[in-house]
């Protein structure tokens, strides 16, 4: 069954205040994606993200298991590719760690 992915790309930014010398307590800023199928597969949904400050690893927000079970899966480390992924993390047992590399 070929199955059609939608894929939602959200910009966000998350920052603490500034201190007396104008530097951020915290600041993350990158892109979150929401990968989707809908109809066509049960609605199966991954959610990954890239942080501005290393483009080159992608994260998913999903335990390992899902991530290598999901139908969605090429499709979206195929995506992260193509947006500058040479490294995508998953969540495990220990936390998040390389689940593929493009090494």
């Amino acid at each position: 069954m070929m199955i059609t992915v939608e894929v939602i790309v959200e910009h966000f930014r998350d920052a603490g205040e500034r201190d007396a010398n104008g530097d951020w307590g915290y600041f993350y800023e990158g892109d979150l994606f929401t990968f989707s199928a809908g109809a066509n597969c049960d609605s199966a949904s991954l959610k990954a993200r890239i942080y501005s400050d290393v483009p080159n690893r992608a994260s998913f927000l999903e335990l390992q298991e899902k991530v290598e079970t999901s139908p969605l899966t090429d499709e979206a480390v195929g995506y992260l590719r193509s947006r500058g992924a040479t490294e995508i993390h998953c969540l495990g047992p220990g936390g998040y760690s390389v689940w593929w590399s493009a090494d």
